[in-house]
């Protein structure tokens, strides 16, 4: 999943994903909490891969994240018009109000407050692309 898209939420917390990006999550997604204090939105088949790898964990940090993770995720299906509803409680994680940029990273799409995406936009420098491409070999 790639590209930056910027949308707004409506007065019912709705927004639309990019048809690009819902066509790579499929009929629904699932929201969560993410890092950074944006939300994540993952297919139902990320997702289930997702959980897989959580169960597999053990100890009381696994337990943890798996009780954070799990209690803010919520299953969204796409209305007609490609929009999810955010939660309240998410929305008030990543503070969205009327807008949100949202981004594909690889197998997921984020929802970021977009002066916070905009702040990492520009503490991220084309050195520090440089750095970690090199850093991974790519």
């Amino acid at each position: 999943m790639t590209g930056k898209y910027n949308h707004s939420i409506d007065n019912k917390s709705r927004v639309s994903l990019p048809a690009k990006m819902r066509e790579e999550l499929g009929d629904c997604v699932y929201l969560a909490k993410g890092t950074d204090k944006c939300l994540t939105a993952y297919s139902a088949e990320h997702w289930s891969a997702f959980e897989q790898k959580l169960k597999a964990e053990t100890g009381a940090r696994a337990r943890a994240l798996q009780r954070a993770l799990s209690a803010s995720a919520v299953r969204c299906v796409f209305d007609p018009q490609g929009r999810v509803t955010i939660p309240q409680e998410l929305k008030i994680y990543a503070d969205l109000e009327s807008e949100a940029t949202i981004i594909g990273v690889i197998d997921r799409a984020e929802l970021w407050r977009p002066d916070r995406w905009q702040a990492f936009e520009d503490d991220f420098t084309a050195e520090d692309l440089a750095n970690a491409m090199d850093e991974y070999g790519l």
